[in-house]
């Protein structure tokens, strides 16, 4: 180890590999004469930059802020509530009415389109096997059997008014047959909702025309069913032929069950029976 007086003897300067190294020197006048001008540190290139990118963003500040006003005036021009597939009751007429998102709108708005066709996105193609209830059954697809239900309907619980009257209705439609279905969700209950078709029928359209069936306001993406539903009620066709305790729409029904209620509605006395014929 070196000794404090043999480092002493040193200044400081450095010897490394025979090459003496010393500290820098200080600033003196003499070097800063030769040195460049100070320089901004923006240009006037580089302040045009700037002041062309402050005008950018105010411009597209603008321009959110006129496209929030036309939304707000959108919404406010259409009275009731939205509910999340942007549907709602417009108070002064009754009827339900959907704005829709053009992003979805071609996959979910089928009432009214022409049939999916095999190859076609998000369509399955499939044979029909059995059948659960009105609005759910069991389809072979590629040597698979999965579990399906109908989309935008909502028939009733087999152990319900009209539920028998549902599954046949849709068994005679569909066992057995070859059907092709265009994907719109999956539930919670791990089952593929559809719409689906054989040949050119539409069979979600067609169970709500015959009256098994209420429109599932809650999760449809488009209304056109709740037309047919109308239409349905009006001419007193299938379940809406039933005296009117008995219309209990299947998801208060169930609701109804899971909070352990009795799901028949309670029976009215004789002389309200007798007022109401």
């Amino acid at each position: 180890m070196r000794s404090r007086a043999k480092l002493a003897c040193f200044d400081k300067s450095h010897v490394m590999q025979g090459t003496v190294w010393r500290q820098p020197q200080k600033a003196t006048p003499e070097l800063t004469e030769n040195r460049p001008p100070f320089r901004s540190a923006h240009s006037p290139s580089d302040t045009r930059f700037i002041l062309n990118a402050t005008l950018l963003k105010q411009l597209v500040l603008s321009t959110l802020f006129v496209v929030g006003l036309l939304s707000s005036a959108n919404v406010f021009a259409h009275a009731g509530q939205v509910d999340k597939n942007g549907c709602h009751f417009q108070k002064s007429t009754g009827k339900r009415h959907c704005h829709g998102n053009p992003a979805t709108e071609k996959r979910l708005a089928a009432c009214n389109k022409k049939a999916a066709a095999p190859g076609d996105d998000d369509v399955l193609y499939g044979r029909v096997v059995s059948v659960t209830d009105g609005d759910t059954f069991k389809a072979k697809i590629q040597g698979v059997v999965m579990n399906f239900r109908m989309a935008d309907i909502d028939a009733p619980e087999m152990d319900q008014p009209f539920g028998d009257e549902a599954r046949s209705t849709l068994a005679a439609a569909l066992e057995g047959k070859d059907v092709v279905m265009l994907l719109v969700d999956n539930d919670p209950y791990s089952r593929l909702v559809v719409q689906v078709w054989i040949a050119n029928l539409h069979i979600n359209r067609e169970l709500m025309a015959r009256g098994v069936a209420w429109f599932d306001r809650e999760y449809a993406h488009d209304d056109c069913l709740y037309q047919v539903e109308n239409e349905a009620r009006d001419a007193k066709r299938g379940l809406w032929g039933l005296p009117l305790e008995k219309h209990i729409e299947p998801w208060v029904w169930r609701q109804r069950k899971r909070s352990g209620a009795s799901a028949q509605p309670p029976r009215k006395s004789p002389a309200v029976d007798a007022r109401g014929r």
